[in-house]
């Protein structure tokens, strides 16, 4: 609400080559078949109050300087970027995300997996199993997700052994 022409979500993270982010943000702010994409992404976007939140850059980081280019051109745009690694960009302002307590992590790890299984609920069983995973990961946000989303071909207890068995190495 605080944004008039509101908020688009980039997922990054399918991406592998940088050459796609900007056509990738062109078209999910519903620019199409563009030759010049930054350029059309920076005159649809001049006059525009926008949130762009783009996901997952550390891994395209050679296009994001383009993320400067735009917010000189237009300026009402916002844009947040998530990465695992600062960017080193002109302007950035890094904001650290720090650990969740145990239980706050238990309810994303339920929350992460139940996006990928919507069956999934944490049983008697599994509630000591992941709180532990939770402790484990030091309550980091990444790492539970991560190990939310072992849980796709894992059992809670499995994912928890892994993590056991790569610290004893």
């Amino acid at each position: 609400a605080s944004y008039a022409n509101g908020v688009v979500l980039v997922e990054l993270a399918p991406l592998r080559d940088p050459e796609l982010v900007v056509p990738t943000i062109a078209q999910a702010v519903g620019i199409a078949d563009v030759h010049q994409p930054l350029e059309a992404l920076a005159e649809a976007l001049h006059s525009q109050e926008l949130l762009l939140l783009i996901d997952n850059a550390e891994h395209v980081r050679d296009a994001t300087p383009a993320f400067v280019g735009l917010l000189a051109r237009a300026p009402r745009l916002t844009i947040l970027v998530t990465s695992r690694t600062v960017l080193h960009l002109t302007g950035e302002h890094v904001f650290p995300v720090p650990p969740l307590e145990i239980g706050a992590a238990q309810v994303l790890f339920e929350q992460r997996v139940r996006a990928l299984q919507p069956e999934f609920t944490v049983t008697e069983d599994d509630l000591e199993t992941v709180r532990e995973l939770c402790r484990r990961v030091d309550g980091l946000p990444l790492a539970v997700e991560l190990a939310a989303a072992r849980v796709r071909v894992l059992r809670p207890q499995d994912v928890l052994d892994r993590l056991n068995d790569a610290a004893n190495l």
